[in-house]
């Protein structure tokens, strides 16, 4: 009876010790992905989303960089086939199992398709 307690006891903290915590976080409300000429037409394609590749190590969270914050915005433009990403939320997610930590940048927006105007600006 003693050795059963023992080993459940010892898995059960195994199980603590072992099990993975993922996180998620708002980074922050942006207007636009990249910059749109003042003399463009901007036209709503439809909701895209898209997130980098998760960038892991060892004892220690990397940071988002912006190699990570272009490649999710470029993932979610292919999605829809468009030019930029207007009124989109940034999210930054932490999942960690052990000694691996892991960052992923996500970005959900409006994408839409930019044609510049021919006309002549005053």
């Amino acid at each position: 009876m003693k050795k059963f307690l023992l080993f459940s006891a010892l898995f059960l903290m195994f199980l603590l010790v072992a099990s993975g915590c993922s996180k998620t976080y708002v980074t922050g409300f942006h207007t636009e992905s990249n910059f749109a000429y003042p003399n463009s037409n901007v036209t709503p394609v439809g909701y895209a989303a898209g997130a980098s590749s998760p960038a892991c190590s060892l004892f220690g969270q990397k940071f988002v960089t912006s190699d990570m914050q272009d490649e999710a915005v470029k993932n979610a433009l292919q999605a829809k086939q468009a030019d930029i990403l207007v009124n989109y939320i940034a999210f930054t997610k932490l999942s960690n199992f052990l000694i691996v930590n892991c960052t992923e940048y996500m970005v959900e927006g409006t994408a839409a398709k930019m044609v510049i105007g021919t006309q002549k600006l005053k």
